[in-house]
């Protein structure tokens, strides 16, 4: 146990030490007051499971002061504590949690650091939320009030306690210190969901409640809600981090211990993608040819089918067919996006911890889109995928898997390209999912990995049943289901 007179011992102690990395409340008891920290977390941040933590105790003696953020604050609140430093004061020491309160007081005591085991759990109530947008902006001001609107949450914002704000009028992206309120209270008033850009360099913002009650917690459980069916987000509640399907599978109370991931393959729908009936899911694939003719407004109506297909992520690569997303590629990007749809074009993401490589590109086939010669044309697009990538999308298939074409005269041909395959025995992929050739449908498990021919109609356009194959990834195995 350490005690601390003055803030230069405590400086020079916190200094020799690295106790205050990763720091976050435990609890806060009273008579006298204890705050209890804990720090080092061995392993994820990860909902009911149980980790070690390293935890100790800071003791304050006579309280000289309190600062609170809000007048409302109780310190028996939890809330995450990005640093704990000292504060020079005359007379004693200072202990600042960001943000949140200044506690002053004449000695402060710490406890020697202990090992315990805990069960980590996010916050459900008088709770703190911070959402990162990987790879995106921060949405607008309007963004958030035009999705509580359609649920039936009309909206204001206002600073502090000034007056209403148009959504429109606010800064952007810092638009720290406004307040979401609910419409109809007109009072000019600190209460509502309080929200804070933490970082001009980082896509990160951060909501809580103020005087929170039944009519308010309505509207943040609405926006929780939203959070949750964002791409490329992450959700911090309490010590936990949450992806936005795990962050869903909160919200609907069933997440427990860690669930197989569910991936929905399907390819070569050409205009009759009405017809599948999936069940909703994780991820779903398409690998190319979503369209007969390439056709702005066919491939318009069936991003808008794609989009409401009920699965946490839905991503797309286009095909030879799919001539509108290589004319005007922009355009298409963009109007994938507006709809949560992760279109890849010679591009990755990653989901859940997962890698993910996209490309339309094929060996050249008649006058078709995205079409590339064989060898040094098609390998620079294959000399793109990352070595690490552990889920890849191509429309067209390696050579000599599921790739076999028949024509009219019985003759069969191999058409899948070599070079493809050459780079994927060279990474770590472990599920290759493609089409394009529709007699190839199906899956075959070579060499530790699987590949996944999607295509959901025959060799003679019609469709096969049920015209998706699912696949399911348990720690880090694969398997498929559905064939």
């Amino acid at each position: 146990m350490k005690t601390f007179i003055t803030d230069q011992e405590l400086d020079a102690w916190l200094a020799s030490h690295d106790y205050f990395e990763d720091g976050y409340i435990l609890r806060v008891d009273f008579q006298p007051l204890k705050i209890n920290v804990g720090y080092t977390v061995k392993g994820n941040y990860k909902a009911y499971s149980e980790q070690e933590i390293v935890a100790f105790q800071l003791i304050p003696g006579k309280i000289l002061e309190w600062t609170c953020l809000h007048e409302d604050f109780t310190p028996s609140q939890k809330y995450i504590i990005d640093s704990i430093q000292p504060l020079a004061f005359q007379g004693g020491i200072g202990l600042k949690v960001p943000g949140i309160l200044t506690l002053l007081t004449d000695r402060l005591t710490i406890t020697e650091p202990e090992i315990i085991k805990t069960t980590f759990q996010p916050w459900l109530s008088d709770r703190e939320i911070f959402v990162s947008f990987e790879m995106h902006q921060i949405p607008k001001p309007i963004f958030w009030k035009q999705k509580l609107d359609a649920l039936g949450y009309p909206i204001i914002f206002r600073y502090y306690a000034g007056p209403a704000m148009n959504s429109e009028e606010l800064p952007y992206p810092d638009y720290t210190g406004y307040f979401i309120q609910i419409a109809d209270r007109i009072a000019e008033s600190s209460e509502g969901i309080f929200i804070q850009h933490l970082s001009k360099e980082e896509e990160v913002i951060s909501f809580h409640f103020v005087n929170m009650d039944e009519k308010l917690q309505n509207v943040w459980s609405a926006l929780m809600s939203i959070f949750s069916d964002l791409p490329f987000v992450k959700i911090q509640s309490g010590n936990c981090e949450f992806s936005g399907l795990e962050w869903k599978k909160l919200l609907e109370g069933h997440l427990t211990e860690q669930e197989g991931l569910i991936i929905d393959c399907i390819s070569d729908t050409h205009g009759q993608h009405e017809k599948l009936q999936l069940p909703g899911g994780d991820i779903l694939i398409h690998a190319g040819d979503c369209t007969s003719n390439g056709e702005l407004d066919e491939a318009l109506e069936f991003l808008d089918w794609y989009k409401a297909q009920n699965y946490a992520y839905r991503i797309l690569v286009a095909g030879n067919h799919d001539f509108i997303f290589e004319l005007i590629p922009e355009l298409m990007d963009e109007e994938c996006k507006k709809r949560n749809i992760i279109l890849l074009n010679d591009s990755g993401c990653e989901i859940e911890g997962i890698k993910i490589w996209g490309s339309p590109v094929q060996p050249w086939f008649c006058d078709w889109a995205f079409n590339r010669q064989r060898g040094s044309d098609i390998k620079k697009h294959w000399n793109l995928i990352p070595k690490n990538t552990e889920i890849l999308i191509t429309h067209g298939p390696p050579y000599k898997v599921q790739d076999e074409v028949k024509s009219k005269d019985e003759f069969t041909a191999r058409v899948g390209c070599e070079d493809l395959y050459e780079k994927i025995v060279q990474t770590k992929i472990k599920l290759h999912i493609f089409g394009h050739v529709h007699e190839g449908a199906g899956y075959v498990a070579l060499d530790g990995r699987i590949f996944v021919n999607a295509s959901s109609l025959d060799s003679m356009y019609k469709h096969r049943d049920p015209g998706y194959i699912r696949v399911v990834k348990k720690e880090h195995d694969y398997s498929v289901l559905t064939a």
